[in-house]
């Protein structure tokens, strides 16, 4: 079989010898062809309503890391999202639009952030799955206020949390969690891990942690008659 092209160029950009055509034998032209048809199947199968992915998009899991300081408490937030729609644009809400983002990235790289819903979102086409890591900033609470620390999250079946605060030997709680494990470093600075359940906000309150007595004997007081 020879194809014959119009010449786009001059035929001096041309091979030496070439006049503008392709020639293929007949089972090269036919190995071609038999891949251009199953492709063109394997299309069809996939626009099928019956095949499509039931949701756009999934948050599989979530990491939250940052340090409470005594004005300012920040968070480095990664998430893990896995985008199956193969056609349209995918737009995936991370976290509420109340939280303050000083920086986004995407596969390491920097990514346009837009408002929609009450959500920050970042817009996805390609199916995949993407690496997206966000820098937030929260207000820590003044010396006269209660020190508790609350904000809210977009629910994922895997999340974790950890927060460092620049005091020692501090009793934490988070609400909700599955798990929680407090570690004092000498007189420094106390870190707190904690798995939560999927969840739409959290809560993180902290005090000094009381002093253990040392136990002794003990010691029965009553009265006789």
């Amino acid at each position: 079989i020879s194809l014959t092209t119009p010449l786009l160029a001059e035929r001096s950009a041309l091979p030496n010898g070439s006049q503008g055509e392709v020639t293929l034998d007949w089972p090269k032209f036919q190995e071609i062809w038999t891949k251009m048809q199953a492709m063109g199947k394997r299309i069809e199968e996939l626009e099928k309503p019956e095949n499509l992915p039931p949701v756009p998009f999934t948050i599989t899991q979530a990491a939250y890391k940052g340090s409470v300081g005594d004005k300012q408490t920040r968070l480095t937030a990664v998430f893990e999202l896995d985008v199956y729609d193969p056609k349209q644009w995918v737009k995936v809400p991370f976290l509420p639009s109340n939280v303050a983002i000083m920086d986004a990235r995407l596969n390491g790289q920097p990514v346009g952030v837009i408002q929609d819903g009450g959500f920050h979102q970042v817009l996805l086409r390609k199916p995949g799955r993407y690496s997206l890591q966000v820098q937030v900033s929260l207000r820590s609470p003044k010396p006269e206020e209660a020190p508790q620390l609350s904000f809210n999250l977009v629910p994922t079946p895997i999340t974790l949390l950890s927060l460092d605060f620049a005091r020692p030997k501090l009793d934490v709680v988070i609400e909700p969690s599955q798990g929680i494990d407090v570690q004092s470093s000498g007189d420094r600075h106390t870190r707190v891990t904690a798995s939560l359940p999927p969840t739409s906000y959290v809560s993180v309150r902290w005090q000094k942690a009381l002093t253990e007595e040392a136990a002794g004997p003990a010691k029965l007081y009553l009265d006789s008659q």
